[in-house]
This record gives C-alpha cells, sequence and structure tokens, in this order.
C-alpha cells in the first residue's frame, strides 16, 4: 500500500490493480500498522448488498454481515498480527468478483483506510491475448 502524508488530517491512498483468473484463488494484499487486541478487520465491494466480503472482530470471523457470495471463500492472513498483514484471500474465483474492494480497520470508533484496490477476473485466454501472446484466443474454449 503507499500512503502520502498530505496534511494531519488527509492522506492519499493509491488503488492498486490486481489480476485473477475464474476457479483461481487470489490474495488482495493488504498491511496495517495498527495493532490492538480489539483490531476489526472489515473487507468490503462497492456496489453489492450486504457489502461485507469478510469481517474479523473480537477474535474471529464474523459471518453475519458477510455477502453471501463470498461465504465460504475468503480467509484472512492474519499472521498472528506481527507483520500487519491482513490480505484477503479469496477462493474460486467469479466473474462477478470483479470490482473494487476497500480494506479497513477500525480500532474503537476510530475507522482507516489501509487499502482500496481493483480486482480485474477473466480467463486466461484473455489474459494472453491482453499480453500480446502469438496464440489465436479461438483456440481456447471457456
Amino acid at each position: 500500500m503507499c500512503r502520502f502524508r498530505l496534511s494531519r488530517r488527509l492522506s492519499l491512498v493509491l488503488l492498486f490493480r490486481i489480476v485473477g483468473y475464474v476457479n483461481q484463488t487470489i490474495s488482495l494484499p493488504c498491511r496495517t500498522n495498527r495493532t490492538s487486541e480489539l483490531l476489526t478487520v472489515e473487507w468490503s465491494k462497492e456496489g453489492i448488498t450486504p457489502n461485507i466480503t469478510l469481517l474479523y472482530r473480537h477474535g474471529s470471523e464474523t459471518v453475519e454481515e458477510k455477502n453471501p457470495a463470498f461465504l465460504n471463500r475468503t480467509r484472512l492472513t492474519l499472521n498472528g498480527g506481527e507483520d500487519g498483514n491482513i490480505s484477503q484471500t479469496i477462493f474460486k474465483l467469479q466473474r462477478s468478483d470483479e470490482g473494487r474492494y476497500q480494506c479497513r480497520t477500525r480500532v474503537g470508533k476510530q475507522l482507516q483506510v489501509e487499502a482500496t484496490l481493483e480486482l480485474l477476473v477473466g480467463r486466461c485466454w484473455q489474459t494472453l491475448w491482453l499480453l500480446g501472446g502469438s496464440l489465436n484466443p479461438a483456440m481456447f474454449h471457456s
């Protein structure tokens, strides 16, 4: 994550693009420098209701507020909290997973955006074509 301090109250978070493929397992990277036993980690996706894809609080994942499309398909990387890694892993990627995701942390009432990412989901042949490969995409069936 890149963060530029513009003033005492305002910071700019850059948007990263992540490319994934249908049925792939992918990690959406996020790090925090916040440490607290009361840390809440919230991953959300724009354009869906409810917008929560992963919610971790009180030491475990909370599924009550999670969007049903992400049930049993996400996992939070914590590594014991030592390195600040709070990345979200999405299993069995679907085309509908494409979109903008936000990683936020909360301690008490203090909410902080840690990362904003754009996930692009395609089929393998589309990626070969986009990368300028010499293979004809018509050779592949999706």
